[in-house]
């Protein structure tokens, strides 16, 4: 089974590519993944409907998970997706209090930005995959 939703490209905070640059998060994804991630995520907020549908498709699946080392850091709860029909990755839900439900964080083996040509608020449409 997999869900389909679209959203808009946001900027992020720059706390994807610190995640995405450790050495433990890069060896999950490429174990798990099969893929190295580009550091950097590529952020999407999603519209309230589409945040229901993704909030009850995400927390009714165990996904993957990428795990810290360490209490640093925070559980990843993670998918399988294709964004806009063309490129394999992963969406990382961060299991942290007070993370924003609209919105959602993409890895990829590529910079997605230039590879689809994306700018902020740019609409995009991605597969999610039961893992």
């Amino acid at each position: 089974m997999m869900l389909v939703i679209k959203g808009k490209i946001i900027s992020g905070m720059e706390v994807g590519s610190v995640f995405v640059s450790l050495e433990w998060v890069k060896n999950q994804i490429l174990e798990k993944f099969s893929f190295e991630p580009f550091i950097g995520t590529l952020n999407v907020r999603m519209d309230r409907i589409t945040s229901c549908k993704f909030q009850s498709f995400t927390k009714s699946r165990e996904g993957i998970l990428i795990k810290p080392q360490d209490n640093k850091f925070c559980v990843g709860k993670c998918f399988k997706i294709r964004i806009q029909n063309k490129v394999d990755g992963a969406l990382i839900v961060p299991l942290v209090p007070n993370y924003p439900h609209d919105q959602i964080e993409v890895v990829a083996p590529v910079n997605l930005r230039r590879v689809l040509g994306l700018e902020d608020g740019n609409e995009v449409t991605i597969a999610i995959f039961d893992s």
